[in-house]
């Protein structure tokens, strides 16, 4: 008996032991804010007075960030990742940590936020997708991902949640509380989830469909998806630019992949804004910070005015546009492209067939025919791309930890 009782006691002993350890395996952890434009303010946990954000701060769990009109700032959660928080927001950080082995080697980066209202744009390092655990709490529900480009909005209208590389589960919030089954959204196509004030999050559809809707109705200012695709696609663009690998998750040429991924689905959700953002993209991986050389840079520009392309020709055709209007979208890419790339020096030679080949992707299997010439700026050249065929793949993230889903107190 006496045995068994020192069993008993060992084995309770043993137990706090591990508890003890795994608990301190959990790390708090801060933010830092990497820039900041306009005016940008930050009220600390126990303090009763904001004070104004600036390069260099770190900002703790329990702080609230409040941005105002024009005004952005880049803040950087964790290693690989890099959270946007756009102008009017407001933003409550609910925790930052890090789990760490015995060895010192992170197992676990955690940033949980609470979008109160604005906009964010977050992008997180693919290469880390095993350790990261990013999520972002609106009144909908809980959007979480791990090595993803995505854009979260809440407004009077709802709230909405968009993708532009990789995947995000959105597990909503249900009426009178408690969660639903986590939906994950795949933006092979571009796909986005929203729902009203005082509604469950709806169906995810996709990103042009909305913005057509938000464009019919005059809802493309601020606060809406349009808006948040146009600042998505500047802020990867301000990161590749600037050669900070902390905001995409990677650098030069792969950071550049990354962009076009962007430009390709923003181009498809808005066609008509696809040449400026063919314009920002190229600018940006032809920039002389960016990091990325002279040859490459070349190649870079005209692979994400391809994707510029062909995204937009997609939703051109699919929207009953024929080949002249293919043509005149192709052209108009193209000339944007050049344009940014010669400001630059960059070789352009690469561009107008880069824009042809988008457009033969993007009407493989439809009716329209792909443009043989190409006219930049006045300049016409044949153009042989090649036909192929391409297949999108995803897939969908690890199942969400369950502490991103607890309900908002």
């Amino acid at each position: 008996m006496k045995n068994i009782f020192k069993l008993f006691l060992s084995a309770i002993l043993l137990s706090c032991t591990v508890l003890t350890t795994q608990a301190a395996d959990s790390q708090a952890t801060e933010a830092t804010v990497l820039r900041v434009q306009g005016s940008a303010t930050v009220l600390l946990p126990g303090a009763s007075d904001s004070v104004p954000l600036t390069v260099g701060m770190t900002v703790p769990t329990g702080a609230t960030i409040t941005t105002g009109a024009g005004s952005e700032v880049d803040l950087k959660p964790f290693a690989g990742g890099m959270t946007a928080v756009k102008a009017n927001t407001r933003v409550d950080i609910e925790e930052l940590s890090v789990n760490k082995s015995r060895s010192g080697k992170v197992t676990k980066q955690t940033a949980k936020l609470n979008l109160r209202s604005g906009n964010l744009i977050s992008t997180l390092d693919p290469a880390r997708k095993a350790i990261n655990n990013y999520g972002i709490r609106t009144p909908k529900g809980v959007a979480a991902a791990r090595g993803t480009v995505y854009a979260v909005s809440v407004n009077q209208t709802g709230s909405s949640v968009a993708t532009l590389t990789g995947t995000v589960t959105l597990t909503p919030v249900l009426p009178g509380g408690g969660f639903g089954v986590p939906i994950v959204v795949d933006i092979g196509t571009g796909m986005v989830i929203s729902g009203a004030p005082g509604q469950t999050a709806g169906t995810p559809v996709s990103l042009s469909s909305l913005i057509a809707d938000e464009a019919g109705t005059g809802n493309t200012g601020e606060g809406s998806m349009t808006e948040a695709i146009s600042q998505a696609v500047t802020t990867v663009s301000k990161a590749v630019a600037s050669g900070d690998s902390s905001a995409v998750g990677a650098s030069g040429t792969s950071a550049a992949s990354v962009l076009a991924a962007v430009v390709n689905v923003a181009s498809s959700a808005n066609p008509t804004q696809a040449s400026n953002f063919a314009s920002q993209a190229v600018t940006a991986v032809t920039s002389p910070t960016s990091g990325i050389s002279a040859t490459a840079a070349a190649t870079a520009a005209a692979a994400v005015t391809e994707a510029a392309v062909q995204g937009a020709v997609k939703t051109t055709v699919a929207n009953g546009g024929d080949a002249s209007a293919v043509s005149t979208i192709t052209n108009t890419i193209a000339s944007s492209a050049v344009t940014a790339a010669s400001a630059s020096g960059t070789s352009t030679t690469a561009i107008a067939t880069a824009a042809a080949q988008g457009a033969v992707t993007a009407t493989q299997g439809t009716t329209v025919a792909a443009p043989t010439t190409v006219t930049v700026n006045g300049t016409t050249t044949t153009v042989t791309p090649t036909t192929t065929t391409t297949t999108t793949t995803s897939t969908p993230i690890t199942t969400v930890d369950t502490t991103l889903i607890s309900p908002s107190s």
